[in-house]
């Protein structure tokens, strides 16, 4: 009897799980990323980031082309926000507190290397650890058109 009681939590559980809308927000970035055109028309590249990065190595996200400029974003620190501060109707977003940011020009490729040291009584230490981190491409040129973002939540192992 009380293992129907236990199967019959879980599933109240999962349910209040799959409603609260950062999870479900944070599930759709898991499984695939977001990319956010200019003008969704006029695709200037198409970024890739990989959805596992292992810690000490390098996190290459690739572009389908050339970009004159492009950044890169990492962060285990994520905010559920609204898009527009003023605006109390605006849908929320997930947003980022980079704790690393890199910068790129006319590569089809951008780094980001999965180290993050500190130093503790004058040792060295990498502060990452094992979880899911928040990274946010962007690729951009002179032109309205040639801007993209991509958002996706990756996760980091040892």
């Amino acid at each position: 009897m009380s293992f129907d009681k236990d199967i019959e939590e879980d599933i109240k559980k999962e349910e209040l799980y799959n409603k609260d809308p950062l999870e479900t927000a944070k599930r759709k970035l898991r499984d695939k990323q977001e990319n956010d055109y200019a003008i969704p028309e006029k695709k200037f590249v198409e970024i890739d980031i990989p959805t596992t990065g292992k810690i000490g190595d390098d996190l290459i996200i690739k572009f389908s082309g050339k970009s004159p400029k492009s950044q890169a974003t990492i962060s285990n620190a994520f905010e559920w926000k609204r898009a527009d501060k003023y605006n109390p109707n605006s849908p929320k977003q997930l947003i980022a507190k980079p704790m690393n940011i890199v910068e790129d020009k006319d590569s089809d490729k951008i780094v980001i290397p999965l180290v993050h040291n500190s130093y503790s009584k004058g040792k060295p230490f990498n502060v990452l650890t094992e979880g899911d981190y928040l990274v946010q491409a962007r690729a951009y040129g002179i032109q309205v058109h040639e801007d993209i973002t991509a958002t996706r939540i990756i996760r980091l192992y040892k």
